[in-house]
């Protein structure tokens, strides 16, 4: 199996909801469709949270990593 690689991260770790969500739409927005962000958090929440806000608008959740850190790996869905 290939290890996802991402187009860019955000590191976010001690950032407390909802700041993980916030920088998070932030920075997709800034990206083109099809790329793939890794958001690094601590925030208990962030998956949930950053999981509901992807699927209302349109991205993918490709792969959440809990160990220590959360890993969410998003790729962009198609602008619009």
């Amino acid at each position: 199996m290939s290890e996802l690689k991402p187009d860019y991260i955000l590191d976010i770790r001690g950032e407390i909801c909802p700041y993980p969500l916030l920088k998070t739409t932030k920075r997709v927005a800034t990206m083109e469709s099809g790329k793939i962000l890794e958001v690094i958090a601590t925030d208990p929440m962030a998956p949930e949270n950053i999981s509901a806000w992807a699927d209302d608008h349109g991205h993918k959740i490709l792969k959440i990593i809990k160990n220590g850190d959360i890993r969410i790996f998003i790729q962009k869905g198609q602008a619009g």
